[in-house]
């Protein structure tokens, strides 16, 4: 079998508010920032610290470290800063301003890796490699950094409800995956 290599390229990132009771989108608040983003990945609640791991006190107790049990999944990245807003400009495809008007409110996040064109198909892009959605929790962005310098920063979301969407070639349609994130929602 030859080597399969797979790269994030060309792919999306989707975030969209919900209604806090119902999980609906609020289409008012979608945003696409596929454009902004250069790292993206979903981290499983399994691939941190290690149930072994011990603190130290300072009377040499040994204190165990809560295992990965009660960590959550997590969608992370990195993203180009986009915090300069044109007064009257539209906002709604911003990452930065995204994370501040849903801090710490459930959203709907869609994560696909990449597009593959599909040379059977008329559109230009379907997918054709897995696609990842689901709810999770925004957590707002830091703004500002280095002046006069391209700024790029991190976002990290506790995902709540996943589910990885197969293409039918590898197996699908899809599979919900566990996550146990704990952070309150803001009522």
């Amino acid at each position: 079998m030859p080597t399969i290599v797979s790269k994030v390229k060309e792919g999306v990132l989707k975030l969209s508010a919900v209604d806090q009771d119902t999980n609906a989108v609020l289409t008012a608040d979608v945003a696409d920032v596929s454009c902004q983003v250069v790292n993206c990945r979903i981290e499983p609640a399994d691939s941190g610290s290690s149930a072994s791991d011990q603190t130290e006190t300072l009377g040499g107790c040994l204190v165990p470290q809560d295992s990965a049990e009660g960590d959550p999944d997590r969608i992370v990245g990195t993203a180009i800063s986009d915090h300069n807003v044109v007064s009257g400009a539209e906002t709604g495809d911003l990452l930065i301003p995204f994370t501040w008007r849903n801090r710490n409110k459930k959203i709907k996040w869609e994560f696909i890796p990449r597009l593959d064109p599909s040379p059977e198909d008329e559109a230009p892009y379907v997918t054709q490699q897995m696609a990842f959605e689901g709810l999770a929790i925004c957590s707002a962005m830091v703004i500002g950094g280095e002046v006069n310098a391209e700024i790029q920063h991190d976002f990290d979301f506790d995902i709540v409800d996943g589910t990885l969407v197969l293409p039918e070639r590898y197996g699908g349609p899809s599979a919900p995956f566990a996550a146990k994130a704990t952070k309150s929602v803001k009522e």
